[in-house]
């Protein structure tokens, strides 16, 4: 997981806090499949997951349809998660 630039292990069960405004993301090593289960305070941001459902990123070409729907919920895409050391 990165919050804010720096990357660090969450390993499955545990938590992470990302506070408001603060650049995250994840990267799943393994084979594994990953879930997250998202708290946000105050609500909004269910709105973008609910423009989001059913959304398949087939490849590169859907980049621009992805990067619309988050434009719309005010947020962006980041730089992918690098591997923590």
């Amino acid at each position: 997981f990165e919050v804010g630039g720096v990357p660090r292990r969450v390993a499955a069960g545990s938590s992470a806090l990302v506070p408001a405004g603060t650049s995250h993301g994840f990267r799943v090593d393994g084979t594994e499949r990953a879930a997250a289960l998202v708290v946000s305070t105050p609500g909004g941001l269910e709105a973008m997951f609910r423009a989001l459902d059913g959304f398949r990123m087939r490849g590169p070409e859907d980049l621009p349809a992805l990067t619309a729907i988050l434009a719309r919920h005010g947020t962006h895409l980041a730089a992918p998660v690098a591997a923590p050391a």
